[in-house]
């Protein structure tokens, strides 16, 4: 009854008490010592260690699943549970053959002190490194076992092909990669894992798409990029420079010095041994700095030049700041709107050589047309700058103002077609439909004879653009023309002389007023602009005398109608009798 009590006992025992329990072969052998050595205790302690060899058989495996400590201990555990099994059954072998106490008690105490010494015995580590069935038992580290490493995200392989196209400088590819990365990363953020790790990878790409969109030449885009970047890490210092360095391009000078400010802020903070790059972040907090303040001399310059009307050093100063602001893109209106004006400005009154001056007027004249055209070919080619309604205006006013009226509508209608309801454009077509009706409507005025109405309409049309000299000059020279039907020379001279100060190389309008002073009997200013007529249109006298030379057998039949006529009109009894004949038409 008692050892079948013992036994249910060992079987019932707390698996959390193990490391206690380890050792009750050896608390059986110390009751056994003060037991008689009789056949009877002999027995009892015979069947006390069989349920003890038994228990051990049976439950060492799970024991040490409560241990708390490293794999070393389970070996130790484990081992220890063998020796001690072995020598027990040896000391229960001696006690069954009728051995004394002490021989079968020092075999079990030594499988004690065997599991005591084993991290220090050799030779029982060597046993256990062979293969047995005790060392394939899992090995247990006091936790779960480690997951396998996660598999890298869409957004992670992505940056990394990022990476690898920034370093073979394919900028373009490099955008597009980090976009998708930025939109895998999003997708990530919405799941709600690793949100704070996840919104600092976001801005560091963000940083990085920014730098490489200011090396494509796409500021605003890479502004917007570095703003949101500052949004989703205040501390990112890179990003707060990028930011700054945008401004300036985009000469945001107000908004670069904020920028900057933020960043001499983040720069005191930080320690030179945690961050080696400090002292070039402070350099490039020095440049930047000196970069605004010239960029707000040069427009407090400019806007001190517009108020004198000294448009060549507003012009000088504009130039000076778009080297800074290179993509800025009303700095480049300004540019064009004062080259624009220096060619068909007011500026050739003051100089006392019109054809130096029509020369340097041509010469900013190409310089505008030669501007715009560049600025168009980015434009169209999705280059750094884009060409909005305002310079897309100034375009067309030059290609209208070169005389290149047919390509200047035709950039009209296609601006008209993205922009329909364009107040600036409607502007532009309705003003030269205008000049165009009012030119029109003057020269059949001419035409029908009624001169006083052509005046009227030809004075109307001068008002409409006073900064087009090619149509001013076309205008003045046609109502310089009805002035002299009008009997009225020294109005037509008047025009003249302003029709030439527009166009100094004017020919008809040379004519007319060398016409117009034989009239009023100033031969020497007649002969003056006749000899001027031949200079420059380089024409002899003879070719001025047979104008109409004959250089084809058509030509050669009508030059000799012509030298008929030419008899008859030289003889003043035929020409009165052609006369007649013209004026009543043989009735």
């Amino acid at each position: 009854m008692q050892l079948k009590r013992l036994h249910t006992c060992c079987q019932n025992a707390d698996p959390h008490r193990w490391p206690t329990q380890s050792y009750c072969g050896v608390t059986l052998l110390k009751k056994a010592e003060n037991t008689p050595t009789n056949v009877d205790s002999k027995r009892v302690a015979a069947s006390r260690l069989d349920a003890m060899v038994h228990l051990v058989a049976t439950r060492a495996p799970i024991a040490p699943a409560r241990l708390a400590g490293s794999s070393a201990s389970l070996e130790l555990m484990c081992v220890g549970y063998v020796v001690g099994l072995l020598l027990t059954n040896a000391g229960l072998i001696l006690m069954r053959s009728g051995q004394p106490v002490l021989l079968y008690l020092v075999p079990s105490k030594l499988g004690v002190l065997v599991v005591a010494q084993w991290l220090t015995n050799g030779l029982l580590r060597k046993l256990w490194d062979r293969p047995t069935e005790f060392n394939q038992l899992q090995r247990w580290t006091g936790s779960p076992p480690t997951p396998p490493p996660p598999s890298p995200s869409k957004s992670f392989e992505l940056k990394m092909q990022a990476y690898r196209a920034y370093s073979g400088r394919d900028f373009a590819q490099y955008i597009k990669l980090c976009s998708c990365a930025l939109e895998a990363l999003d997708k990530e953020l919405e799941s709600g894992s690793r949100r704070p790790f996840l919104q600092a990878e976001k801005a560091i790409l963000l940083m990085h798409r920014a730098s490489s969109l200011t090396l494509a030449g796409k500021v605003h885009e890479a502004l917007q990029d570095g703003i949101a970047a500052v949004e989703l890490d205040r501390k990112n210092l890179r990003a707060h420079i990028c930011v700054a360095k945008c401004c300036v391009l985009l000469g945001k000078a107000d908004d670069a010095k904020e920028a900057y400010r933020h960043v001499d802020l983040i720069l005191r903070g930080l320690n030179r041994r945690l961050y080696p790059r400090l002292d070039d972040y402070r350099a490039q907090l020095h440049e930047g700095l000196l970069a605004v303040e010239s960029l707000e001399s040069l427009l407090r310059e400019i806007n001190r030049c517009t108020v004198a009307n000294d448009n060549k050093g507003a012009l000088r100063a504009t130039e000076d700041a778009i080297a800074i602001a290179i993509g800025s893109q009303e700095l480049r209106l300004q540019k064009v709107t004062l080259l624009l004006t220096l060619w068909y400005g007011n500026i050739w009154l003051q100089s006392g050589s019109p054809s130096g001056m029509y020369n340097m007027c041509c010469s900013e004249s190409d310089k505008a047309e030669d501007c715009r055209r560049r600025l168009d070919q980015k434009g169209a080619s999705g280059g750094r700058t884009s060409v909005g309604i305002k310079m897309a205006v100034l375009y067309c006013r030059a290609l209208h103002y070169h005389d290149k009226t047919e390509q200047a509508f035709e950039v009209l209608e296609q601006l008209l077609r993205v922009a329909p309801t364009s107040v600036d454009l409607l502007h532009v077509k309705r003003l030269w439909e205008l000049m165009e009706d009012v030119s029109l409507a003057a020269y059949e005025a001419s035409t029908r004879g009624d001169y006083n109405k052509a005046v009227l309409l030809y004075t109307k049309a001068l008002t409409l653009d006073k900064h087009h000299r090619t149509y001013n000059a076309s205008v003045l020279g046609s109502r310089a023309t009805t002035y002299m039907a009008l009997a009225q020379y020294d109005k037509a001279v008047q025009d003249c002389n302003a029709a030439l100060k527009y166009r100094p190389v004017y020919f008809k309008v040379l004519l007319r007023r060398a016409r117009c002073y034989d009239i009023m009997n100033l031969y020497k200013e007649s002969v003056a602009d006749y000899d001027e007529y031949m200079a420059k249109a380089k024409v002899t006298p003879d070719d001025l005398r047979h104008v109409h030379k004959a250089k084809t057998a058509q030509d050669g039949e009508l030059f000799k109608y012509m030298s008929a006529a030419y008899g008859v009109l030289s003889d003043k009894q035929l020409k009165a009798a052609y006369d007649m004949e013209l004026r009543y038409r043989g009735h």
